[in-house]
């Protein structure tokens, strides 16, 4: 199923090769810690757009196990998400997330003797995201406040014309 307003590019078909041939593959943006396969660019290039593609792809052809979205600017914000993820899948104990995320990395390994865990974990970089809404919202801001002083300044001529209309009258 194709995804709304998705390009489809190169990266795509590596992406499905590397994970079909059971390899590895991280996508993440180029400043972060790279390990496997790895798709790396400048933000706004689509890494996540093609992270997700891919995730929503793989999930409805049932080529995936476990499917893990991971906000992760900061060490600390992937030990929350793995943290989570394991107690959601393995009951971990929440109160203890180095733990959890450390048991849940352990559970996403290839057992012997065991049929392997078809799963993607994608750990995406928020912070410049946040860093753009936060530039979206000050530039938004600032406009309103140019509209509202235009405003105020035709409105303040209006209310002057008005009264030298009442004045020929």
């Amino acid at each position: 199923m194709a995804t709304p307003r998705f390009q489809d590019r190169a990266e795509t078909a590596w992406l499905r090769r590397a994970l079909a041939a059971g390899g590895t593959a991280v996508v993440e943006s180029a400043d972060g810690v790279l390990a496997g396969g790895v798709l790396t660019g400048m933000g706004g290039v689509g890494k996540t757009q093609l992270a997700a593609h891919y995730a929503r792809s793989a999930r409805q052809a049932g080529e995936l196990d476990v499917l893990v979205w991971i906000a992760a600017g900061s060490r600390s914000a992937a030990v929350t998400g793995y943290a989570q993820a394991a107690e959601e899948l393995l009951g971990a104990d929440p109160g203890d997330p180095e733990s959890a995320a450390r048991a849940f990395l352990a559970w996403l390994e290839p057992k012997p003797q065991q049929r392997p865990c078809l799963w993607l974990v994608v750990r995406w970089q928020m912070g410049s995201l946040f860093e753009e809404l936060e530039a979206r919202e000050a530039a938004a801001r600032a406009r309103v406040e140019e509209l509202e002083a235009e405003l105020a300044e035709r409105s303040g001529k209006l209310e002057l014309a008005r009264k030298g209309l009442d004045r020929l009258r």
